[in-house]
This record gives structure tokens, sequence and C-alpha cells, in this order.
């Protein structure tokens, strides 16, 4: 139920606030921004994901210092803030480079292509989601080939252009 949802995440993050424990805040404030994935809960998920970014300074989980950013993007296209969003994405790249994540680098991609695809490169966004396409073949993550895919079918759609599609597209959402 999604008021019980609400409910528990809200009383789980007060909880864990109290704590001073940094992965257990990180923790429930990824659960809180889940229960509030909607686009009218904007000022919360901003507040949420800037409190993550906070944490993740001093996590030491590898996807702590994440979490915030990719909420950051999200809140940065649902507002068409494209220079937030250039921030961002700057930043995904010196986690990559600070931590060693591919992870991060992935995102990084990830998000460079959607930007280029917004403003009408598309040669660029192409570019882009194959430089992610070949980290997501190396590590061999079946949610990433599958993000690719995603985005290929969605290229295609706003081009007309069905070649736009990977011929693998069909075979990893069976696979999914």
């Amino acid at each position: 139920l999604p008021s019980e949802a609400d409910s528990l995440s809200r009383r789980a993050l007060a909880l864990a606030e109290g704590t001073g424990d940094v992965e257990a805040e990180l923790e429930t404030v990824a659960a809180r921004h889940f229960v509030l994935s909607h686009p009218m809960a904007i000022d919360e998920r901003t507040r949420l994901a800037d409190r993550a970014v906070a944490l993740g300074r001093t996590s030491g989980s590898p996807i702590g210092p994440l979490w915030g950013r990719l909420w950051q993007a999200d809140i940065a296209l649902q507002r068409g803030q494209m220079d937030r969003l250039d921030a961002v994405i700057v930043q995904l790249g010196a986690i990559a480079a600070e931590r060693s994540s591919i992870l991060a680098d992935w995102h990084r991609l990830r998000l460079l292509a959607v930007r280029a695809a917004l403003v009408g490169d598309f040669a660029e966004a192409r570019n882009r989601a194959a430089g992610s396409a070949r980290i997501a073949h190396r590590i061999g993550d079946l949610s990433m080939l599958g993000m690719h895919a995603a985005f290929c079918v969605q290229l295609a759609m706003v081009r007309g252009d069905a070649q736009e599609i990977p011929p693998a597209a069909l075979d990893l959402t069976e696979q999914a």
C-alpha cells in the first residue's frame, strides 16, 4: 500500500537520522526516495538527493556516492535544467575516476547519450550509447544491456527509423 510505504519510509528515515550511522541513513534515504519516485514529489526528492550526496562523501558503500548524483540527474531532466545535468555528468566522471567505478562511468555515458538525444545530436547520442554498451558487454550485465536496447528503441521511435534498433534488442528483451 502506498500510504503504508510512505509512513514506514518516513519513520525509518527519522530513526536512521538519529543513529549517526551513515550507511543506515543512506539506505533509508534510498528507501524514502524509492517511495517518492513520482513527479509530484520533486521537492522532497531534491532534498533526499542532496542528503544522499552529502552522505555519499563518507559512505563506504560503492554505490553510496552515485545514488544522490543519479537522482539529481533525474531531477535536472524533470525540470529541464541542462546546465545542472551537465554538472552532474561531470560529477559522475569524478566519482568514476576517484573510486575506479565502472558503474559511475556507465551512468555518465548513458546520461551523455540522453543529453545528446534531447538536443537532437543523434550521432553523438549513438556514440555515447555505444560507449555505455561496451561497458555493459564487458561486465556482462543484462540490466545495462537492456537499458541500452531501450535507449535504442526510444531513439528509433523519436527518429522514425527502425534501423536504430540493434538486432540483439529482441533477444535482450526476452532474457529480461
